[in-house]
This record gives C-alpha cells, structure tokens and sequence, in this order.
C-alpha cells in the first residue's frame, strides 16, 4: 500500500478506523496492539495516526462523555459527520467496510456471492441480495468483534477474560429480528463464556430489563440433577449485577423480550 502519511484523512479511511474503534477494547487502542499496527500499514496510514483517529471518534462517543471525557479539539468535521452518518446504523457501516477493504484488497471475501441466505430469517428488502449476503457472513463477525470489545473482552457476569472462552451472545435472537439494525446492533449483545451463553439461549437465566441483574430460573433450581458445580456456576449468580460495557449498554427493549419469551420463569 502507498503510504499516505502527511496527507489528509479520506471518507473512506474515517470509515475504517469508526470500525477499528468499535471492534478494539478501548483500553487497547495503542502502539502494541498488533491488529492496528497491520491495519495502519495496509493503509499506508502511520500507527500513530491511526490511533488518533480512533480516540477522535471515541471522544464523541455518549458513554465516554457520561464519563466526564470530553471532546478533543482536534476532531474535524468530517470526524464528525462519519460519526453522525453511521451512529447506530451498523449494517451500513458493515456494507462500507466490505466494499473499501475489497478495493484496498484487505480481508476480501470473494466467496461471498456464492453465500447462502440460510441465516437470514426475515426479508429485509432495503438491502440487495448479496447485501444481504455481506451482513449475514460479515456482520456476524462485526457483532462478535463489537460486543466482545464493548465489554473489555470479559464475561459480564464471572469475569472470564479468556477470548477463547468468549462469546457474543444476542439478546433477542437473530432469527426474531426483523431487521438488520437489531441483529447487528452490538446493544442486542451481552459477552458470556460458553455456558452462560447456552444457558442464557435456553432461557435458563436472563439479565432483567430494569435492574440489569441476572435472574436464574427455578428450573435450574429446582432441577433434579442439580450439581454443586451448577449450583457454583449458574445458580449462585442469581441476582447478582453484569459488569456494565464500556460503550453500547444494553436496550432495554431488547432485554424485556428476553425477560418475556425466552426466560423460563
């Protein structure tokens, strides 16, 4: 790639680092991180400057600013307009960076068109057929990266900080959205480990709507082979608080359905 250092940032790169920006933990937006020194040089971009772009766009983040973070003064205005232009509208920005890393030759897909629909449950005719395709393989992938990275890579209710171990777990189910905003939308995720993520598909436990506390059901309770390692790992989190993530806190709409037609109560 050309280098590009000393000359102004373009539409197209903005978009790229608002998407580096959601799906790197904050705290790992540095010099060492070996993800953004890969993509500073794919794009002819210096790492530094990289890294300044995305604190750019984070400073205009609402959940740095509750924080008491405020806006930095070197944030220009196309920082501003791509940050208006994509806030919550995550299946364009999926869509965006699919066609600029295919044009920079980063991350191409080139199997895509031949991509089965198969995880598509719903019509969403805003968006063309291979779109569609392009949100169900990569936008799984955005929503994976974006909600692990929300929560600093660390199950929001024990902890477990193994990637590996890790999932982004939706909140309402892919299949009962109704379009491609709630199923990308890293505010319809919560960071479980394994278990907790199949308990909380199962509607063993849910995170309520209101006090954000993990409830357990009585059929895990009350079941009769409950083991003490259950008990431990499941039953003890009854009522205990999820660790907040640090940008796209959960919707509450999104919970109360999971609350009413997915826990078992």
């Amino acid at each position: 790639m050309i280098s590009r250092y000393g000359n102004k940032w373009t539409r197209d790169e903005t978009i790229l680092a608002l998407c580096f920006y959601y799906e790197v933990p904050y705290g790992r937006i540095s010099r060492s991180n070996k993800y953004l020194q890969d993509m500073s040089a794919k794009m002819g971009r210096s790492l530094s400057s990289l890294i300044m772009k995305m604190v750019n766009l984070a400073s205009m983040d609402e959940t740095h600013l509750s924080r008491g973070v405020t806006s930095l003064p070197h944030v220009s205005k196309l920082d501003r307009e791509i940050w208006l232009e994509f806030k919550g509208n995550y299946p364009q920005l999926v869509l965006e960076r699919e066609r600029i890393m295919s044009s920079m030759v980063i991350d191409t897909n080139s199997s895509i068109e031949n991509t089965p629909c198969k995880d598509i449950a719903f019509s969403d005719n805003k968006y063309t057929l291979y779109e569609r395709k392009v949100l169900s393989r990569n936008g799984q992938n955005f929503f994976r990266k974006a909600v692990l990275s929300a929560y600093g890579e660390r199950c929001c209710a024990t902890g477990i900080a193994i990637p590996e171990l890790l999932q982004a777990c939706h909140i309402k189910p892919w299949s009962k959205c109704e379009s491609f905003s709630d199923c990308l939308n890293p505010a319809n995720g919560l960071c479980f480990n394994y278990l907790l993520h199949r308990a909380f598909d199962l509607g063993y436990i849910t995170v309520h709507s209101q006090t954000m506390q993990i409830i357990v059901s009585s059929q895990i309770k009350k079941h009769p082979r409950l083991d003490e390692v259950t008990n431990q790992w499941i039953v003890s989190l009854d009522h205990k608080n999820i660790e907040f993530p640090e940008r796209n806190q959960p919707y509450s709409t999104f919970l109360e359905y999971h609350n009413d037609m997915i826990f078992n109560c």
